[in-house]
């Protein structure tokens, strides 16, 4: 293993027998020459860790603040701040990678259209100046994988968009949860009379107290505002109060929005149509040089 820090710095080897990521990367960046890197995580359970094959610099992000410049909770500063480690590595090994981790049984064209949809974003970060995150805001990526045969010929023709593309694991598998009435009235910003589901929008309705007298108030925004902060499976389609627990229920995982890949799956349907039906409005056409 070889750590440099500038070009003209000679490149000094690391203990091969382990050693800490943040300490030795500090120096410079660390490339290992012999293989993938074999990273272990504090309070991961994976004992063999994982493999990374590409080049590792340690890079703070800079500090994050709330949108009015108000510290966030320590535990929301950590989850979106993201880590001090920028990792290197190939398109294909990357997008391998993230397919791997969020569906690894996926094949066919299916697997070539989410292929696709990770080697895009991977181009396009969700956080400006930082490189894509490997948790669920961004897609998840749990270290290098081998590509299977074939992938590198679907990365061959990225697709030519200069936005994020959303997926998720969507499927029609009935899900039911439970909230506590003070965690979905907080996220609510306030105690509420009735929550409903629809069309991807939620209503809230509220009491307010006005001369002597109770008006009724009510207010919508997006799904993702209630789903996200919740941790649903994806957005309800069933909502009711039973005593201090608010009940949701509803169909598939994530968000509902772009490629749903379970119905990617079952659709048998080849990669071009899958992605045109899955972003209407982000793909340029095959017939104006999209490439697919």
């Amino acid at each position: 293993m070889l750590v440099g820090n500038g070009a003209e710095t000679t490149p000094q080897s690391v203990p091969a027998s382990g050693f800490g990521l943040q300490h030795e990367a500090a120096r410079g960046r660390l490339l290992c020459l012999l293989g993938p890197f074999r990273v272990k995580f504090p309070g991961v359970r994976m004992a063999e860790g994982r493999d990374y094959a590409g080049v590792f610099t340690y890079s703070p992000p800079p500090p994050l603040r709330g949108s009015e410049g108000a510290p966030l909770p320590e535990k929301t500063r950590r989850a979106r701040q993201g880590s001090a480690f920028i990792f290197e590595t190939s398109r294909a090994l990357y997008a391998a990678g993230v397919v791997s981790a969020e569906d690894s049984l996926i094949e066919g064209a299916a697997r070539a259209a989410l292929l696709k949809v990770v080697d895009a974003n991977g181009q396009n970060s969700r956080h400006v100046g930082r490189p894509v995150c490997d948790t669920t805001h961004c897609q998840v990526f749990l270290g290098t994988i081998a590509p299977r045969p074939g992938d590198r010929a679907v990365l061959a023709r990225p697709l030519e968009v200069t936005e994020w593309l959303l997926f998720s694991r969507g499927g029609e598998e009935p899900w039911r949860e439970e909230r506590p009435l003070e965690t979905v009235e907080r996220v609510l910003q306030g105690p509420f009379s009735a929550l409903e589901v629809r069309d991807g929008q939620v209503f809230v309705r509220r009491l307010r107290e006005r001369d002597e007298a109770l008006w009724e108030e009510g207010a919508s925004s997006g799904c993702e505002a209630l789903r996200g902060p919740l941790k649903l499976p994806s957005c309800p389609t069933g909502v009711r109060r039973e005593g201090s627990a608010v009940v949701f229920e509803g169909r598939g995982r994530g968000h509902g929005l772009g490629l749903d890949v379970e119905w990617a799956k079952a659709s048998g349907l080849d990669t071009e149509e899958l992605l045109r039906r899955a972003y209407p409005t982000s793909l340029p056409s095959s017939s104006k040089g999209g490439a697919f």
